[in-house]
């Protein structure tokens, strides 16, 4: 039983990964900020990023290696939907530094709530919604 659940675990520990947000710096006593950035002036790509995009690959390619130990899970279609989901997600995190920002934010945050409502069903289908089915 314990080895049909590493590689949930695999991915979970994987898409977890998150790195904290650049610190700003801070002001000196009696500054004001004249002007807020607007999303326009955003900088290019941040190394975090980046970061992150190499790890969920990396999450990726273990999926598809472990794959037919992944499948044997309960709804495991729904778990890697979710996944790539959220894959496609943390790509065009880089991407909308370089073109197409605010369409591309868009859709990055559609990702991230599409993946997040895929595993919210998931954990209600084996929670609660697997109660209802097994009696």
């Amino acid at each position: 039983m314990i080895e049909r659940a590493v590689p949930g675990v695999l991915i979970l520990l994987v898409s977890l990964v998150w790195l904290p947000p650049a610190q700003a710096e801070p002001m000196s006593p009696g500054v004001q900020r004249v002007s807020q950035v607007t999303y326009d002036e955003r900088p290019g790509i941040e190394d975090r990023e980046v970061i992150t995009v190499f790890l969920v690959l990396a999450g990726l390619l273990t999926l598809i290696v472990w794959y037919g130990q992944v499948k044997t899970i309960h709804l495991s279609r729904v778990l890697v939907a979710a996944y790539v989901v959220l894959a496609v997600g943390c790509v065009l995190t880089v991407l909308e530094s370089l073109f197409l920002g605010q369409l591309l934010n868009l859709v990055e945050h559609l990702c991230y709530l599409t993946s997040t409502c895929l595993v919210a069903f998931y954990c209600w289908s084996v929670g609660v919604g697997g109660e209802e089915s097994r009696t």
